[in-house]
C-alpha cells in the first residue's frame, strides 16, 4: 500500500510539473504590468485575500491566496503575492479564509504598511478586500466557538484580526462580488472562462497589447 501511495504521489508530481512547463512556455509573451498615474496623497494600499476551502483532493487542506497592490484614482502597481497551502484541513470557508487573512496581514500587508508609511511620510490607507460575509462576521466579534481551536492548527489568532481591523483600526475590510477578487487565481486551478478575467483584474496581459479582457 505505502509503495502503490509513493507511486501515485510521484506520478501526479511530475504531471503537475509537466503542466507546469506547458503553461509556461505558452505564455512567454504575457508580462505583469502595473501603472502610476496619481500623486503620492492618493496612494493606498489594497491587500486581495481569498482562499479555496478543501482545493486539493489529495490532501483536502485549503490554500490561502494574498495579492497587494498600490492603488488609486489612477494607479495600480502590483506589490506582492501570496499562495501557501494551509497547515491543517479547516472545517469550512470561513476557517480558510480568516487564516488567509491573518497570514496576509502579518506576511505582506503590516510590513508594506509600515514601508509606505516611511516612504511617503504620512499614515497610508490599508483596504482588504473579501468576498466572505461570514470571515467579517466572526472578526466583527473577535470570537467564535466554531474556530477556537485556531491558535492550535493553524497558529490564527482571531483576537489578533479583531484588535488589528475594529480596534486599532490598522486597515479596513470590504465585501466584493467573487468575480472581482484578485487573489482567487492564487488558490486554485480557473476555469477556461473565468481565465481572461482572473488575468485582467491582477494586470497580466500580452507585452504589447497591455492587460487581457
Amino acid at each position: 500500500g505505502d509503495h502503490r501511495d509513493l507511486h501515485l504521489s510521484l506520478r501526479r508530481q511530475r504531471q503537475m510539473c509537466i503542466r507546469d512547463r506547458c503553461y509556461i512556455a505558452g505564455t512567454l509573451e504575457y508580462s505583469l504590468r502595473g501603472f502610476v498615474g496619481d500623486v503620492a496623497q492618493d496612494l493606498k494600499l489594497r491587500m486581495w485575500v481569498d482562499a479555496d476551502h478543501g482545493g486539493d483532493s489529495a490532501c483536502v487542506k485549503a490554500t490561502s491566496g494574498v495579492f497587494i497592490a498600490l492603488v488609486g484614482p489612477k494607479n495600480f502597481f502590483p506589490l506582492a503575492c501570496l499562495s501557501k497551502k494551509q497547515t491543517s484541513a479547516a472545517n469550512g470557508t470561513t476557517e480558510a479564509e480568516l487564516v488567509a487573512m491573518s497570514l496576509g496581514l502579518r506576511h505582506e500587508a503590516i510590513p508594506l504598511k509600515i514601508l509606505w508609511e516611511k516612504l511617503l511620510g504620512r499614515e497610508i490607507e490599508l483596504e482588504i478586500m473579501e468576498d466572505n460575509e461570514g470571515t467579517e462576521g466572526v472578526i466583527d466579534k473577535g470570537y467564535s466557538p466554531a474556530v477556537r481551536h485556531l491558535p492550535k492548527t493553524q497558529k490564527c489568532c482571531v483576537d489578533f484580526l479583531h484588535e488589528v481591523i475594529k480596534v486599532q483600526q490598522v486597515c479596513k475590510t470590504s465585501i466584493i462580488p467573487t468575480k472581482e477578487q484578485v487573489a482567487d487565481i492564487f488558490t486554485k486551478a480557473v476555469d477556461v472562462a473565468g481565465w481572461p478575467n482572473a488575468l485582467a483584474i491582477m494586470g497580466m496581459g500580452l507585452h504589447d497589447k497591455g492587460p487581457v479582457g
